[in-house]
């Protein structure tokens, strides 16, 4: 898990503009909330992780600067056979059904994995 540099993060709509606040705004309609007045940064060499994250095109890889709390290791059941797994590191891990030789793979960063009817 990734540790939040702030409680709240208000993005603009096109995404170029946001602020990181610990103040809570107050919701006025279903999608607008009304907050204290802060002055909004353009993208900085030294973002916070979330906003890296929330304008990455691509989430293979967490951005180095990222202060990394802790490691996720989940297997989520999509379907029958079907595993979504999610690592915060490239772990090795062996997998071995019955009846079969145990096959051992390497998995990166989120991965489905569909293993076959007898396992």
């Amino acid at each position: 898990m990734i540790k939040p540099s702030s409680n709240y993060i208000l993005i603009t709509s096109d995404r170029r503009r946001f602020v990181v606040t610990n103040e809570r705004c107050r919701r006025i309609l279903l999608d607008l909330y009304l907050c204290k007045e802060q002055s909004a940064q353009v993208q900085a060499n030294q973002e916070p992780s979330e906003i890296a994250l929330f304008r990455s095109s691509s989430l293979s890889t967490v951005p180095q600067s990222c202060n990394l709390r802790g490691q996720v290791f989940t297997w989520t059941n999509v379907t029958a056979n079907l595993w979504l797994i999610a690592l915060s590191r490239t772990t090795m891990t062996e997998i071995l059904c019955p009846s079969q030789n145990m096959v051992t793979t390497t998995i990166q960063n989120t991965v489905l994995i569909h293993l076959p009817q007898t396992c």
